[in-house]
């Protein structure tokens, strides 16, 4: 008996000690779930990189964006006056800008445009496109968004991230006769490039560092995303090239009074098919506040958010190409935005937005943007930010 009940005893003892090891192991492996949790993707902070400048504070903005009031569309051009012999820039001026350059020998170099990501949001905030006097916005496959920064103001040891060449470029590189930087190209946007009369002004990944050099801006992006351009670097062989120097960038014109007949704009909401983008104007700074996809969208130089004296919109003619850019589910194809001829705009300065059209001058130059009568219609001095957009794009909000 006494063996008996010694057995039942390390029998109850080995049944607990089993039963907590199953209870450990269940604990311990994964719950099966029909579909992942969605995860958002992180925010990244700004990466601290050696800048050519120091860029000054700007007052915080803590107003939300507005529910947005109004809806305006791109109207079809009507017979209008043609535009007269470009305005001189004042002397000692940034054609870009209508602003006092510090150092007059920045007007005797061409601009440089570089290529820059905007898609994914990993990407931001982006390095020094808020130190550029234009960026041009533009749709590529899939719906996303790509920049292409105009820098003669200020050449910045880091820009980026970059990225490939597109279509439009073929537009803007004469538009401001500039030099070209950019990661890449697929083989028939590359092919493009190569054919034009200024193709030995385009420089791209095989420059190689000093030129293009890549960081580590985290773990969460992807080596594609992990190249920057030196502008001063490219300068330098710019000039040993023999391909820099003076151009005439006539074309756009300055003024702090806002022109007349203008609409309230205190915020515009465009929408892109798989992006949107939110500027607020605050009559503090008389400037415009970008917003991306809903999140104040920085500059990593300074870690600021992007503010531009101007937004202009320009509505040309969409048509997709020929020229393969992926094969990622069906294939995608890159979009030609023939920034050629003219077309209707929108400017937005002041809290006030404006109907224009631009006109780009036949065989290069800068683009101009006038009235029906052939009036040049002026800019804030400042920078401005262009975007791209189909005739038939309606998706446009803005607030009064």
């Amino acid at each position: 008996m006494k063996h008996f009940r010694l057995f039942i005893a390390l029998s109850l003892v080995v049944g607990l000690l089993s039963a907590a090891l199953g209870a450990s192991v269940a604990a311990q492996a994964p719950t099966a779930t029909a579909t992942p949790p969605y995860k958002p993707t992180p925010t990244r902070s700004a990466t601290a990189l050696p800048t050519a400048v120091v860029p000054a504070p700007l007052p915080t903005i803590v107003l939300a964006p507005s529910v947005p009031t109004a809806t305006l569309a791109a109207t079809a051009a009507s017979p209008v006056a043609p535009v007269g012999e470009a305005a001189p820039a004042p002397e000692g001026a940034n054609p870009l800008t209508g602003l006092p350059v510090s150092d007059p020998a920045v007007l005797q170099h061409r601009p440089i445009l570089v290529k820059v990501s905007n898609y994914p949001a990993a990407v931001r905030p982006q390095h020094a496109i808020g130190r550029a006097d234009h960026v041009w916005e533009h749709v590529i496959e899939g719906g996303a968004t790509r920049l292409t920064a105009v820098y003669l103001t200020e050449d910045m040891l880091q820009i980026g991230s970059t990225r490939s060449a597109r279509p439009i470029d073929t537009y803007l590189v004469p538009m401001y006769q500039g030099l070209l930087a950019y990661s890449g190209a697929s083989i028939g946007t590359q092919q493009m490039l190569e054919a034009q009369p200024w193709a030995d002004r385009i420089f791209w990944q095989k420059d190689d560092c000093p030129i293009f050099c890549r960081y580590d801006v985290g773990s969460d992006v992807d080596i594609w995303h992990t190249l920057f351009v030196n502008a001063a670097a490219l300068r330098e062989e710019a000039v040993a090239r023999g391909i820099d120097g003076p151009v005439d960038l006539r074309g756009l014109t300055f003024s702090e009074e806002p022109p007349p007949g203008g609409a309230p704009a205190a915020n515009l909401n465009l929408q892109y098919p798989a992006t949107n983008s939110f500027w607020y104007y605050s009559p503090i700074t008389d400037n415009y506040y970008r917003w991306q996809e809903g999140e104040p969208h920085h500059d990593a130089v300074g870690d600021r958010q992007l503010v531009f004296e101007n937004v202009v919109l320009i509505y040309a003619n969409h048509t997709e190409s020929d020229i393969v850019e992926d094969e990622v589910g069906a294939g995608h194809h890159a979009m030609d935005i023939q920034i050629k001829g003219e077309g209707p705009a929108k400017i937005f300065r002041g809290g006030f937005v404006c109907e224009a059209r631009w006109v780009a001058p036949e065989g290069g130059g800068m683009l101009r943007l006038a009235d029906a009568a052939g009036n040049d219609i002026p800019l804030k001095p400042g920078r401005t930010w262009f975007y791209a957009l189909p005739l038939d794009h309606t998706d446009l909000q803005i607030g009064q």
